[in-house]
C-alpha cells in the first residue's frame, strides 16, 4: 500500500520547517532518496533527481528495482533483504539506469527505517556518482596494460585493441585507430574491433 497523497512523505519540497531531515535532504550535495518497505520511492532530493534525470512525479511512480541496472539487481535485492532482517547500514557500488537509458555507476550507503514497533518500513540511501572516479581508474589501468604490452613486444594491433577497449567501456563512443603512412600520407587501418568490417 502506498502512502496517501497528502502524506508528508510525498511532500515534494520537503517543507517541514524545522525538520532536520527535510533540511538535510534539501541542502545536501550528495543524492538522497527514501523508499517505503516495498522499495517504492517516497522522497528524493534535487541531486538524486538530477543524476537520474527524473522529475519528482515520475520518480514517485518508480521503485529501486526500476532504476537499478539488471547487473546490479541480485546484489541489491540481497542487500534489501539483509536490511529488512536487521543488518547495519550497507555500502554497495552498483549500476543505475537513468531515465534516458544511460548507465550510472554509483556508491549507495543504505540504511533501514523502522516504525514505532520496530518493523521494517523503508530505506534511506545516500548515493554518490562514481562515473568520473571510475573512468579515471580505468584510464590508468588501461594505460598500464598498454605499456606492459609494449614492453613485452606484443603486436601493435594488440596494444591498440587494449586502448580501444578503454574507450568502448565508457559506452558513449566506439574507438578506432588509423595509421598514416609517412611517405604517402595515406591512411591505413590500425585497429577497430567493434566497428563493422565494411566500414573499416
Amino acid at each position: 500500500m502506498h502512502p496517501p497523497k497528502d502524506s508528508p512523505l510525498l511532500d515534494p519540497a520537503f517543507n517541514g520547517e524545522g525538520a532536520p531531515f527535510a533540511a538535510l535532504m534539501r541542502q545536501a550535495d550528495v543524492a538522497i532518496a527514501q523508499t517505503d518497505a516495498t522499495g517504492r520511492f517516497v522522497r528524493a532530493n534535487a541531486r538524486w533527481l538530477e543524476i537520474l534525470g527524473y522529475g519528482l512525479a515520475d520518480l514517485l511512480e518508480r521503485s529501486v528495482d526500476d532504476v537499478t541496472h539488471p547487473d546490479s539487481r541480485p546484489a541489491t535485492a540481497e542487500n534489501i533483504a539483509r536490511l529488512a532482517a536487521g543488518a547495519a547500514p550497507i555500502v554497495q557500488e552498483k549500476k543505475y539506469v537513468r531515465k534516458d537509458g544511460s548507465v550510472l555507476w554509483a556508491r549507495a550507503t543504505i540504511c533501514a527505517l523502522r516504525d514505532e514497533f520496530g518493523a521494517f518500513s523503508g530505506m534511506v540511501a545516500l548515493v554518490v556518482d562514481l562515473g568520473a572516479q571510475r573512468r579515471g581508474r580505468q584510464l590508468i589501468e588501461s594505460q598500464n596494460d598498454a605499456l606492459q604490452l609494449i614492453i613485452s613486444g606484443a603486436p601493435l594491433e594488440q596494444v591498440f585493441r587494449r586502448l580501444i577497449a578503454m574507450v568502448d567501456e565508457d559506452g558513449d563512443a566506439v574507438g578506432s585507430v588509423l595509421l598514416v603512412e609517412h611517405a604517402t600520407g595515406r591512411l591505413r587501418h590500425g585497429a577497430a574491433p567493434n566497428l563493422p568490417d565494411a566500414y573499416n
